[in-house]
């Protein structure tokens, strides 16, 4: 099963651009669960992961996006952490379950050196959510 899907069924929601991560220039389009769209750079995603490159060159373009099963906060901490411009993402400002569902997107997509920081702020929750954080 492909952990990027592309999906021409109309969605009862309207989709709505990301103000942050809306390149014009950008030549991958992904949509999160919550219908936000955000336009970013297959570069920038190749970079940091090896689910991406496949990306890079296919029919995932701006015209053609990709619907994730992430919600945009979700996507968006990924986004930054892949972006050079500063900041970077205060992980540990993230509620836990925001840490963990970007941790779990983290090992998905292959975003290893992201995926490596949460669990160092996962473990920081190993005494208030134990089981959690082991299974991660």
């Amino acid at each position: 099963m492909s952990q990027l899907t592309n999906d021409d069924s109309a969605t009862a929601a309207a989709v709505t651009d990301d103000p942050e991560f809306n390149a014009a220039d950008a030549d991958v389009c992904i949509i999160s669960s919550d219908n936000v769209r955000f336009k970013v750079h297959s570069t920038n995603l190749g970079t940091h992961s090896s689910v991406f490159p496949a990306v890079h060159g296919a029919a995932n373009d701006v015209a053609d996006p990709a619907r994730m099963a992430e919600c945009a906060e979700v996507l968006r901490v990924i986004f930054k952490f892949i972006y050079p411009d500063p900041p970077l993402p205060k992980l540990g400002l993230l509620s836990f379950s925001t840490l963990e569902e970007v941790a779990m997107a983290a090992d998905k997509y292959q975003f290893l050196a992201l995926s490596e920081l949460c669990d160092c702020h996962m473990e920081k929750h190993a005494n208030t959510h134990p089981a959690e954080v082991l299974s991660l």
